[in-house]
């Protein structure tokens, strides 16, 4: 079957569609680029620098899109109109349709909005011991209870995944601790369910090319430690992962099934996103970052800062009466001549600005060409420039910017009905000519408004960034507001990173890193931001620079048969379960994130009642605050300080009145298990007390009462799964986990 191709939305540029477009601003640029490409095919030159990012798509190809319900809409008429519905919460659902219909279907009734085409990219020995994870381990200063995530659901959307690695078995390597990987692939969201043990081992991973995935699952729940120091911090969780294409619709469906397995087996979950995106809102009204709201009412989830905290991709003003205007460059930053991706600019409220895209000639400091200004909404509709194969009928045509560069770019503006606030997208797809071959010619973004007005304007992050290119008149980005778009979210942990080492030994006996790097010291690639509401984020730091954790057996194979990896080049191998396993550092919020889930997953084995309201500000309530952090001359970066897995354990057991969790000695409260539907119940002191078991719902669902210290508790007609057991007496109140099995 004849195959096209779609870049990812960083990529693209968009369909003129017509009236007050329902589809997002990504969605639309989707929609141009399978245009342009089903009629001539991929650019040779975007294959050779971002073919990571491409997806393929038949011509029959479904795409998925979450939507926002119209009043009184439902399932039903969602269905009637087409779409298949793979997750509904509340007022909004991710659906599938075919791409040559998204069009006809936004223009329906029954939807608000359609969101797709966004693409999210991926953004501990030292570690353990630096957060006091090792202290939670061992139960030092918690009366000799030990916390490991036993009884919670650890889970993840990411790439590159090897879930029969040896770290994500139980400690002695002997049985897997893999309840579910789901496989996600492609812009219509096909989902491979593996849910046996026999299936799992069948998995080899879903991507090759990556380790990503793994890296990160293993700080969050690595639990192999025979010879071995490099493992993780929810050792004993019950995991279950999702993998595939990161797409938003197939990451928020990722979470979905996350969710719903640990509700259907009546555990607390903890998830982690270690993805993310640097446009968009960032107030949290985006459709991504709402459904992943309402699923943090099941479970909480943690997203990274991101890693552009080094990197001008932003451009924040607020207009005086005597500075109304911010410009400023987009200048590449991944590859000479080649200026692709997106910029997206914000108002505060519905008051519009007017934005100018302008190429600019740097030999004569004057503008070349000037796009029409876009000063009001146009109702979500694009107007491009283009030439070449790029051109689409209606776009634009001009001699100067056709000496500039070959390709397309555009704007389209409207008020965003989910948040109020005027948006402008501008897409870009160009590649220099000959005759800018010395990058005489950028491009340009001037932005005009009025006294009190503040605009916010984002670069993605990935192909360019903001520059004056030192002319006068012109403004520099700023990395205030790196932050990944995707943590901006009312019901999310966003987690920066700080360095726990700056060298890491590897299997050839030396060590390697970066003696600038400060131990203890903030990563310099922590994004962080100031939102137009107010809010500062990350909420908390957390280890994120060299971070030893496992890695992909297929990818470390597919890297040492082409010769570009050898064994030596990694930190530590195991040969286990017939198999090499292997341990290698990597860097990012993407390895601080996963840190402060696993530590979340502790929490939650103590108190599996908590909320992400209630985790979130024990975390950031009970955070370290050294040297570094209070001497910092940017404490946004740094959020509350640094994660402090043993007091933050103990502000969870002073608030939920736990005891103990695990049924060993030394607490007066001890509850044994009498088979596989009872347990023994003893306080010990006491001449009577009533003990309730509750579900994660908070409902009674057994109960026993005793006039000594002793009682036995039937659970037989008790599903299996992890429930919260409270005992009252006249000496006090006490409360454990209990595993049904």
């Amino acid at each position: 079957m004849r195959k096209f191709y779609i870049g990812a939305m960083l990529m693209c540029g968009c369909l003129l569609l017509n009236g007050q477009s329902k589809i997002d601003f990504k969605g639309q640029c989707v929609l141009r680029q399978y245009e342009i490409q089903k009629r001539n095919g991929i650019d040779s030159r975007m294959s050779d620098f971002g073919k990571t990012m491409l997806r393929s798509v038949d011509e029959n190809e479904r795409v998925t899109a979450i939507v926002r319900l119209s009043d009184g809409a439902s399932l039903p008429s969602l269905e009637e109109n087409g779409a298949e519905v793979l997750d509904m919460r509340d007022d909004m659902a991710i659906v599938s349709l075919p791409i040559d219909q998204v069009e006809a279907f936004s223009k329906t009734d029954v939807i608000k909005s359609l969101s797709f085409g966004g693409q999210l990219v991926p953004k501990l020995d030292k570690a353990r011991t630096a957060s006091y994870v090792s202290r939670v381990h061992s139960g030092f200063g918690l009366g000799g209870n030990e916390y490991d995530g036993t009884g919670v659901v650890t889970g993840l959307m990411d790439s590159g995944l090897d879930p029969n690695h040896i770290a994500f078995y139980n400690t002695e390597g002997t049985e897997s601790r893999v309840s579910r990987v789901w496989k996600i692939s492609g812009y219509n969201s096909r989902v491979t369910t593996y849910d046996s043990p026999s299936e799992i081992a069948s998995f080899t991973t879903e991507n090759a090319s990556y380790t990503h995935g793994t890296h990160v699952a293993g700080i969050m729940a690595g639990a192999y430690k025979t010879d071995n120091q490099y493992y993780g911090v929810a050792t004993n969780s019950d995991i279950a992962i999702a993998c595939g294409d990161l797409s938003e619709t197939n990451v928020t469906l990722g979470v979905s099934n996350i969710v719903d397995y640990a509700k259907s087996v009546n555990k607390p979950a903890v998830v982690n996103l270690s993805l993310g995106t640097n446009t968009g809102a960032h107030d949290g009204s985006d459709a991504m970052s709402q459904y992943l709201d309402k699923l943090a009412e099941d479970a909480v989830i943690c997203i990274s800062a991101g890693n552009e905290g080094d990197m001008p991709i932003v451009m924040t003003k607020k207009f005086t009466a005597t500075d109304k205007q911010v410009k400023s460059f987009i200048v590449e930053n991944y590859s000479a001549g080649t200026v692709v991706g997106n910029v997206d600019i914000w108002s505060a409220d519905s008051s519009p600005v007017s934005v100018t895209i302008v190429v600019y000639d740097t030999q004569s400091n004057s503008i070349l060409y000037s796009m029409p200004t876009v000063s009001a909404s146009t109702e979500g509709k694009f107007t491009y420039v283009s030439n070449g194969s790029q051109v689409s009928s209606s776009d634009l045509k001009s001699a100067e910017f056709n000496k500039a560069f070959e390709g397309y770019m555009g704007c389209a503006s409207k008020v965003d009905a989910a948040n109020n606030r005027y948006n402008v997208y501008f897409n870009y797809y160009l590649y220099a000519t000959t005759g800018n071959s010395s990058g005489r010619y950028v491009v340009g973004v001037i932005v005009d408004g009025n006294e009190g007005q503040r605009v916010d304007a984002y670069c993605d992050g990935l192909y360019t960034e903001f520059s004056s290119k030192d002319v006068s008149g012109w403004d520099a980005g700023t990395t205030d507001g790196t932050i990944n778009g995707l943590a901006c979210g009312q019901n999310i942990i966003a987690v920066g990173s700080y360095n726990t080492r700056n060298y890491f030994p590897h299997l050839d006996g030396n060590s390697y890193g970066n003696n600038s790097v400060t131990v203890g010291g903030i990563s310099s690639f922590s994004s962080y931001g100031t939102l137009p509401d107010g809010r500062q984020l990350p909420h908390i730091t957390a280890p994120g620079m060299f971070i030893v954790s496992a890695v992909s057996t297929p990818y470390v194979n597919r890297y040492m048969l082409n010769g570009s990896l050898s064994e030596t080049d990694l930190v530590a191998k195991a040969e286990a379960n017939d198999r090499n396993n292997y341990w290698d550092s990597m860097q990012g919020t993407s390895m601080a994130s996963p840190y402060v889930a696993g530590t979340v997953a502790l929490w939650l084995q103590a108190d599996p009642t908590l909320t992400v309201a209630e985790v979130r500000e024990i975390a950031m309530e009970t955070a370290l605050q050294d040297s570094y952090v209070k001497n910092s001359t940017n404490k946004v970066q740094w959020g509350a300080g640094k994660i402090n897995a043993l007091d933050g354990m103990k502000k969870v057991i002073s608030l939920s009145g736990v005891e103990t969790v695990e049924q060993n000695g030394g607490s007066r409260f001890i509850v044994t298990p009498v088979s596989d539907t009872s347990f023994q119940v003893y306080v010990a002191g006491t001449s009577g007390f009533n003990a309730t078991l509750y579900n994660m719902s908070g409902q009674p669902v057994a109960s026993v009462s005793s006039s000594g210290d002793t009682a036995e508790l039937d659970t037989s007609d008790v599903s299996k799964g992890v429930y919260l057991l409270n005992a009252v007496c006249a000496e006090g109140n006490y409360s454990t986990r209990v595993l049904v099995k």
